[in-house]
């Protein structure tokens, strides 16, 4: 895997609505991998939500999310995640002011 200069230390599939975790340790994701094609909402390290729309299946995205959501309000409109599959690479999340 072309890795664009982020190591990931973990990895794990995605369980939408719940927090990258690993052995019990909180993660931010460097890299996602859809299986199938779709829209993805997710929650970036401050905690807002975030929207990516039309991923490809079989593709890896650089996306640093500490979750995916089912669904959120993102810029004022509702977005909803329908790729499914999913599996993220990342790190340790550093939770700094």
């Amino acid at each position: 895997m072309l890795t664009y200069g982020f190591v990931p230390q973990y990895s794990d599939a995605v369980t939408v609505g719940s927090a990258f975790i690993s052995s019990g340790v909180s993660c931010i994701s460097y890299y996602l991998a859809v299986g199938g094609a779709g829209d993805i909402v997710w929650q970036n390290a401050q905690g807002e939500p975030q929207w990516w729309p039309g991923a490809q299946a079989g593709y890896v995205y650089i996306l640093g999310a500490t979750k995916i959501l089912s669904s959120a309000t993102v810029n004022g409109v509702s977005r909803t995640t329908t790729a499914t599959s999913m599996s993220w690479a990342g790190a340790p999340y550093l939770n700094t002011p």
